[in-house]
């Protein structure tokens, strides 16, 4: 869900990537098995990386699910077969790796190829984002995609990024994860603002596990005045909220306990840093977020004002 959020994002203009430099040949290989398993009989899956040792810029995870989504999709039209190729093109005086996802199915109708890459649009009636999604991520990396179909003749998706020169990857395999040490929040008392119960009463099961004395309220205006009357450790608020933003409750705690840290969550990425020591928050994560991601913000707001491994002062 965090990536199609973000592949909806990107399609909208408003989306963040975390891009790193990696062997897409590398990258295919190692969905081989995946992509064997949403490819369904009769048809069969055929993989051939035939770009060499290249080396483009891209969102790892988001990279995947794109070609992920591009195999689902030739699969559902597919009659015999689906072919998943790269190779090194040329165009405008520059490399690019081009990666080709065919189906020998049906095709696609000239009317419903003009608007391929529209929102919802789907050539089998189905209800998701479509390729606008796929085309929103491609070209948050730089690169493009298109799609060359004829009734009868089936379909073929290309996706170009471009190669950077003389670059060297990083690891496409993600590193196991280690446990993180726990946020030292035992005892502590914790402020969350969210206007939706659901993102309020998950972030508070979330705290609540590490120790912490959670009092979640569920817009700005109520935030405001448990801070004029309560002590906090640390304040949690969504940016937008009815009445009050969270913005406006962070400035309103800088005012009223300049000491406590502040982290700020919203389904968008605005940039909240360098807007001044008075209304930049401590942290920021962005919606939808993890349990570790949550906790790696808190660690971050509490060192923000406190200091690394140090607990808050106890409340008068």
């Amino acid at each position: 869900m965090s990536q199609l959020t973000q592949q909806l994002l990107a399609y909208a203009g408003r989306g963040t990537f975390v891009t790193v430099r990696l062997d897409p040949d590398v990258v295919l290989g190692d969905m081989r098995e995946q992509l064997a398993r949403v490819v369904h009989a009769p048809a069969r899956l055929e993989v051939t990386p035939g770009a060499g040792s290249v080396v483009v810029e891209a969102d790892l995870g988001l990279l995947r699910q794109v070609v992920m989504n591009l195999v689902t999709s030739a699969s559902d039209a597919a009659g015999q077969r689906v072919q998943v190729a790269s190779r090194v093109v040329s165009a405008d005086n520059a490399a690019w790796w081009q990666l080709e996802v065919s189906d020998d199915g049906t095709g696609i109708e000239p009317v419903a190829l003009a608007r391929i890459f529209d929102p919802g649009v789907s050539t089998k009636g189905g209800r998701g984002p479509g390729l606008s999604a796929a085309q929103g991520s491609v070209r948050g990396f730089g690169g493009e995609i298109e799609v060359d179909s004829q009734p009868g003749q089936g379909a073929r998706v290309r996706l170009r990024l471009p190669i950077v020169p003389g670059a060297a990857p990083v690891a496409s395999r993600p590193k196991p994860e280690t446990v993180a040490p726990a946020p030292r929040l035992a005892g502590l008392r914790l402020l969350v603002a969210d206007d939706e119960p659901s993102v309020r009463a998950t972030v508070r099961r979330l705290l609540e596990r590490r120790g912490a004395l959670v009092v979640a309220v569920a817009d700005g205006l109520e935030a405001e005045i448990r801070l004029r009357d309560e002590r906090f450790d640390l304040i949690v608020l969504d940016v937008t909220m009815p009445g009050r933003t969270g913005y406006d409750v962070l400035a309103f705690a800088r005012v009223v306990h300049p000491g406590v840290p502040v982290l700020l969550m919203s389904g968008y990425a605005p940039q909240v840093r360098g807007l001044g020591a008075e209304t930049a928050p401590d942290a920021f994560i962005e919606k939808p977020f993890t349990a570790k991601v949550l906790d790696a913000a808190i660690d971050e707001a509490l060192d923000q004002r406190i200091g690394p491994g140090e607990p808050p002062p106890p409340l008068a």
